[in-house]
């Protein structure tokens, strides 16, 4: 492999609070400038012995993670604090934040405290999530008093629960306290869930953000996009808000051929027996799914003069003859039938149940009203990453938990928040193409794994998923062994191209150690290799599984796919 490459170089965000800066993924610790700001406080009786603080910081989300360690007079206490802070931030073209609005806060709270005198130890963690319908603007971001009072706008424990989802509070492993509003969102709030140990220390977040599948039931990429499917029945208004705090939107469908992906999408993940999860009963009684569009509850329909379908997010106009409006031998849609269906859906099936065909067709969309309970699909817009060179000259990594890096000159650039990757020869999809490829990997020793490594060491290059996938299945069968299967390599245009068509045995082999084990070959090695093929004692597929099954490079596998 080659990772000498060229990327652009990346803008560090930061934060100057009351005239000190704070730097993203840097953790400040005890007698830190930055840390004495956090931490200051009033009880001269506190002695801090520990006292970290880090920021993680993008256009979505800010997050403050904390750990501290500190003793009084009869007690001494352990603190773990992640706040998670999800909106749009500005930063100006030096990374500084200069403006925002929050949308949503949710935090997690550990805390241990063992009593001096008497040795008992109490354990408590307190989870709670605030969301807004309308944003708060952060005035004076650049203050300590305009950031608090922004984010206590949303929402406090023991203040204002104005905009309260839930709060959860244990005590030495017993729920102490649940006030929420709306228990079953509970879980998608719950950050703590997201977290291992050490979470506060860790430089990739583990946060719900930073999962390229952030629960969903089904995760796919279109365009400029990446849809989440959620099997979870609420109201459009509680889609929406769902969305939003996932700094995303309720999908807009801006074409015929997004509109078919997504059918093509949900059709094939939700089963009929769950049609009864997501009908809408205005609707012909047939199953939906919710899309971001509204006509601000006016009558809007195929035969009014007033038109007012805009997509919610955007605020585009919804045209009058797009097509995907539902068409059937009793009427088209829209057509605000019962008077109260001002949003739109997808429908899943012919509706209406009772005369299928008569209103629309599955795959068409229908106005219901906003009150049913309904599956939906949040759309995100994703990011991209370029780099100079081909895509086979970087090396791909498997962090773990849903986090892909790549190699570069300056080491492993993590990926965490990209969706896409631009290179010199083509595009790589993160989610595709680096976990659908990563994904097919199993076992060091299995037939996935050597597998994977016969391929990145023919092509020197990171398999694509379905060439993996076709050759997986190939020797999972029997159809080919893994001998076969490398002479297929072999003679393939591509390695002949990488290779050489008529090279020598030393050339071949040299090739061999450049292109797989990344490095020049040793005199012993050369030697050996080509003295094997010489005197015909193995031929140049079997010198191929033989680095590609060799100590080293599967040292290198290890590295890349994390399995050992």
């Amino acid at each position: 492999m080659i990772f000498n490459s060229l990327i652009v170089q990346k803008v560090v965000k930061s934060w100057i609070i009351d005239g000190l800066v704070f730097e993203e993924d840097i953790v400040y610790g005890l007698g830190t400038p930055q840390s004495n700001k956090v931490f200051e406080s009033s009880d001269t009786d506190k002695v801090y012995t520990v006292a970290d603080v880090k920021f993680e910081l993008s256009n979505n989300s800010i997050i403050q993670s904390q750990n501290t360690e500190y003793i009084s007079s009869d007690e001494s206490i352990q603190d773990a604090n992640r706040q998670i802070f999800l909106g749009t931030f500005g930063y100006d073209q030096n990374g500084l934040f200069n403006s925002g609005k929050i949308s949503s806060k949710s935090a997690w709270d550990w805390e241990k405290t063992t009593y001096q005198q008497t040795g008992l130890v109490k354990e408590s963690e307190d989870m709670y999530g605030y969301l807004s319908n309308n944003a708060i603007s952060i005035e004076n971001a650049g203050t300590e008093i305009g950031w608090f009072t922004a984010q206590s706008l949303i929402g406090n424990p023991g203040g204002s629960i104005e905009h309260l989802v839930a709060n959860v509070k244990t005590t030495n492993g017993v729920y102490s306290e649940i006030s929420t509003h709306k228990m079953e969102d509970f879980n998608q709030y719950r950050v703590s869930t997201y977290y291992e140990d050490n979470w506060y220390l860790n430089p990739i977040s583990k946060s719900i953000i930073n999962n390229p599948t952030i629960g969903a039931d089904l995760t796919w990429n279109f365009g400029s996009s990446r849809y989440h499917l959620f099997k979870t029945s609420k109201t459009w208004s509680e889609a929406q808000t769902a969305a939003e705090s996932l700094g995303g939107k309720l999908v807009e469908v801006e074409t015929k051929a997004e509109n078919d992906q997504l059918f093509s999408k949900v059709s094939g993940q939700i089963t009929t027996a769950e049609f009864a999860n997501t009908s809408g009963s205005d609707g012909g009684g047939a199953a939906y799914i919710w899309l971001g569009g509204s006509d601000g509850d006016t009558t809007s329909t195929q035969t009014s003069s007033e038109w007012n379908w805009k997509w919610s997010n955007s605020n585009v106009e919804i045209s009058k003859s797009r097509e995907e409006w539902g068409t059937g031998w009793g009427g088209t849609e829209p057509d605000d039938s019962q008077g109260f269906q001002h949003r739109l859906a997808l429908g899943l099936e012919d509706w209406s149940r009772s005369n299928p065909g008569k209103y629309g067709s599955a795959g068409q969309w229908n106005d219901v009203s906003a009150d049913n309970k309904l599956f939906y699909v949040v759309e995100v817009p994703t990011t991209n990453k370029s780099y100079a060179f081909k895509s086979s000259d970087y090396t791909f990594y498997d962090l773990g938990d849903d986090r892909y890096g790549i190699k570069t000159a300056t080491g492993i650039d993590e990926l965490t928040g990209v969706s896409s990757l631009s290179f010199a020869d083509k595009d790589l999809s993160v989610l595709d193409d680096l976990k659908g490829t990563f994904d097919q990997v199993t076992g060091k020793d299995d037939v996935t794994g050597k597998t994977f490594r016969l391929y990145n060491a023919a092509f020197a290059r990171f398999p694509d998923a379905s060439g993996l996938e076709y050759w997986i299945r190939q020797r999972s069968s029997g159809a080919n062994s893994e001998r076969v299967v490398a002479q297929s390599f072999l003679g393939s245009a591509e390695f002949i191209e990488l290779y050489g068509e008529d090279v020598s045995h030393a050339n071949y082999v040299n090739n061999l150690y450049k292109n797989v084990l990344g490095r020049e070959a040793d005199t012993a090695g050369l030697n050996y290799w080509v003295g094997n093929l010489t005197n015909g004692i193995e031929e140049r597929h079997e010198a191929l599984l033989g680095f590609s099954e060799s100590a080293e490079n599967k040292g290198l596998f290890s590295e890349m796919t994390g399995l050992y």
